[in-house]
């Protein structure tokens, strides 16, 4: 993780009447830097660079105003260290980049899309080494006044319930661009303090935080600042956009009460965040069945301490269980009346590097139980490691190596307990139920399969920012449909709930876990209004006595990272509305060689069917040759 610098600025509408005389009052001199900022106005191809311009005001940061100090004391002109306002400057122009601001007007909204794509077309995807940055402007909440004389969303009145207009709005210019990821949202927050409109824009692209002044105490008797509210959504949002900050001016501002404003904004906001400039926030699935994982991917699953306690507390209430209802009665024969007590065969399946396997030891250490392990995986990566373990870590122990595919094993004894971690971000798509089917027929009949059963579950969500991600990541249809999975993104939930989707359950032979078509129909309900870009999946597994790990939000595991949520896109996003029935068609296929999701929308509007016959994504059986 890096951290990046942020740039405070002031903003207004007509800034050459008002702010460089605020500018020139300040108690302390403060270097100003300017940039251009053209909003939108009618062009013709080719002129675009001659846009009309209005000045937008970068305050320099501290360190770069205590260069421009030492270079002051050094001599440098007044001009240098002065304000001065900049000319307009042209798209190709070498200094800073200018930025196309492109207005909210609810009234003319078909237009302002049309530029917008005329904009990227013409302007974006031409090849040149230098292109302007673009923003929507957008107000935290929707309609304004019409009577508002301002080209730009009010400050002063809006309504919760609005809200909608500004983010249908923005999402229509995203239809239109096809969500060009050249477009992002400069966002203006608002007085009102309401988490849900709030929430809606976190998984939005936002390049900046207009801040009106107005929201910011008076200076006296209080140091001027933001309310509680305010400064946590913006720290929400920086938490996942690298964003300018501006400060928004009106007609009553004065020198003092600015300069506490942005040193208030240096303060709260100055410090290190952790946010990496041009994040991935989708990877692809994981396929340990196709290809032997790595030794950093081993590494990463291993420092997930939670889901091997909780493994370890499963493991030590079934060997309790087992000892319980085995407990050896005392021979006649037998003059002290004892038995030497049973010794359970634990057989621990895709071993890895082995940290399973000190799970499994640790929980019989702490019954007193004796157990005999085996330890299986067909990755020759791992070959290395757990032979200087056996030596090390489990010399006292009595632990068997098997270098093979669980799906063919053949050990000379039944087992008591199977332990497996092929757990998936969907439960099932790295293959379990396929994988355990054969080695559970080792079990004796009152063995036990940790987990003993997992679900999976789906709701809608809506996210430009992964949608985005994931049109750039395809260069065709068949490639948007692939999964991908992401971790801790925001995203707007449109249901109250997630719902169940595929239950499995694992044991000893006789129950039925060869599957190769499940078929449902999952219903939820909108509870607010967004354009739905696809489902987000989860998952939990019931390990043993009641020891579950889940994904699934408001019933997650305190502090599993193991796995993160998968996606399911929708080829065409769908506008929703509070109320509207969402129903999905959910398939889980499958031969002898693969299995593979089928998924299609059938309401609010009905979809194509995705991933036929697992034409963008499949999930083989079989290792890669």
């Amino acid at each position: 993780m890096t951290a990046f610098q942020l740039e405070f600025g002031l903003f207004e509408d007509n800034p050459q009447s008002r702010l460089p005389t605020v500018l020139s009052a300040f108690a302390t001199p403060k270097k100003i830097a300017f940039t251009t900022v053209p909003i939108r106005s009618a062009f013709d191809k080719g002129r675009y660079e001659y846009l009309t311009s209005e000045a937008c005001f970068r305050v320099l940061s501290r360190e770069e105003a205590s260069r421009s100090d030492d270079a002051d004391s050094s001599g440098s002109s007044a001009e240098d260290s002065g304000i001065s306002l900049a000319d307009p400057v042209k798209v190709n122009d070498k200094a800073d980049k200018p930025i196309i601001l492109f207005p909210f007007t609810p009234d003319d909204s078909f237009a302002v899309a049309e530029d917008a794509t005329r904009f990227v077309s013409e302007v974006l995807l031409r090849p040149t080494n230098s292109k302007p940055i673009a923003w929507f402007h957008m107000p935290i909440y929707g309609n304004q006044p019409p009577a508002t004389p301002s080209k730009f969303p009010s400050r002063t009145v809006a309504l919760p319930e609005e809200a909608r207009s500004a983010y249908f709005y923005w999402h229509r210019a995203m239809v239109q661009t096809r969500y060009s990821s050249y477009l992002s949202l400069a966002l203006e927050l608002h007085a009102t303090e309401d988490t849900v409109a709030r929430d809606r824009w976190l998984s939005e692209p936002v390049s900046c935080i207009i801040i009106p002044i107005s929201l910011f105490a008076a200076p006296v008797p209080l140091p001027a600042r933001l309310s509680v509210f305010h400064r946590a959504t913006i720290h929400s949002l920086l938490q996942w956009n690298q964003c300018k900050i501006m400060v928004r001016l009106d007609e009553a501002v004065t020198a003092a009460h600015l300069e506490a404003c942005l040193d208030h904004l240096r303060r709260e906001f100055s410090k290190d965040l952790p946010y990496v400039p041009k994040r991935r926030h989708l990877s692809p699935t994981m396929q340990p069945l196709y290809y032997n994982l790595c030794q950093s991917e081993y590494s990463g699953f291993e420092e997930d301490l939670v889901k091997y306690d909780q493994y370890e507390k499963a493991v030590g209430a079934a060997l309790g269980h087992l000892r319980v209802t085995r407990k050896p009665i005392a021979s006649a024969g037998d003059p002290a009346g004892t038995i030497e007590e049973e010794k359970f065969i634990v057989a621990v399946l895709g071993c890895g590097r082995g940290p399973l396997v000190s799970s499994v030891l640790k929980a019989a250490a702490s019954i007193q139980a004796k157990v005999k392990v085996f330890a299986l995986d067909k990755n020759p990566e791992t070959q290395a490691i757990l032979k200087e373990k056996l030596v090390t870590v489990w010399k006292d122990a009595e632990v068997e190596l098997i270098y093979a595919d669980m799906r063919g094993w053949r050990p000379a004894i039944l087992l008591d307990i199977i332990v497996s971690e092929l757990l998936g971000s969907f439960a099932d798509d790295e293959c379990s139920p396929e994988c355990l089917e054969e080695p559970e027929k080792l079990l004796k009949p009152d063995g036990i399969s940790i987990p003993t059963s997992y679900s999976n579950y789906l709701e809608p969500v809506s996210s430009t920012r992964m949608y985005r991600e994931l049109r750039a990541r395809s260069f065709d249809s068949r490639q948007q449909m692939r999964v991908f999975g992401w971790y801790r993104t925001p995203c707007l939930k449109l249901a109250a709930e997630e719902k169940r989707v595929l239950t499995f359950f694992q044991g000893p032979p006789g129950k039925d876990v060869k599957v190769t078509l499940r078929e449902t129909l999952v219903d939820f309900v909108a509870v607010t209004d967004g354009v739905l870009h696809g489902f987000a999946g989860s998952f939990t597994a019931d390990l043993y006595g009641g020891f579950t790990l889940s994904t699934v939000q408001g019933k997650e595991t305190p502090g599993l990272f193991s796995w993160g949520v998968i996606f399911f896109p929708l080829l065409e996003p769908v506008r929703v509305l509070a109320g509207d029935q969402i129903q999905l068609e959910f398939r889980r296929c499958g031969d002898l060689f693969r299995i593979w999701y089928e998924w299609r929308l059938r309401s609010p509007r009905s979809s194509p069917m995705h991933n036929v016959d697992g034409d963008a994504l499949e999930f083989p059986l079989y290792f890669s040759d």
